[in-house]
């Protein structure tokens, strides 16, 4: 089973969310930062590692649980579990995909509110950032 971890920054009841790059896995989708577990990493590991590789922001605050997803249903996740962790800010943060070491994997990101998110974008990943909304700091 192949296992992955992300987060979702929430910033003044929005979400930063990053549209992947048409050459990159889950194309042109709209995600949160997050990429693949290591052999030698705990989920939370490769969560901080992943957000600071794809958008060059280094996370200076404790990430929380969120859930995990197993088997995805759009293309590429099958037989895998994502773990999603969350952090808040209260001025949101602009990723430098120009600067990030995999900045490449996406084309734009930027913050969306609950009533306005961008297509496509997973129902697993809606239904985690309403959940992660919905939680009070």
């Amino acid at each position: 089973m192949n296992e992955y971890s992300g987060i979702i920054l929430k910033s003044k009841g929005k979400i930063l969310l990053c549209k992947r790059s048409p050459d990159a896995s889950r194309p042109n989708e709209w995600s949160v930062p997050s990429g693949k577990i290591e052999d030698n990493e705990t989920p939370i590991q490769a969560a901080y590692r992943e957000f600071y590789e794809e958008t060059d922001i280094d996370l200076d605050k404790e990430i929380f649980f969120l859930d995990k997803i197993k088997n995805i249903s759009r293309r590429g996740y099958l037989d895998s579990v994502v773990y999603i962790y969350w952090v808040e800010y209260d001025k949101p943060i602009i990723p430098d995909l120009k600067k990030a070491k995999d900045g490449f994997e996406h084309t734009q990101c930027g913050y969306f509110s609950p009533k306005k998110l961008p297509s496509p974008i997973s129902d697993e990943l809606t239904h985690l950032i309403f959940k992660a909304l919905s939680i009070k700091k």
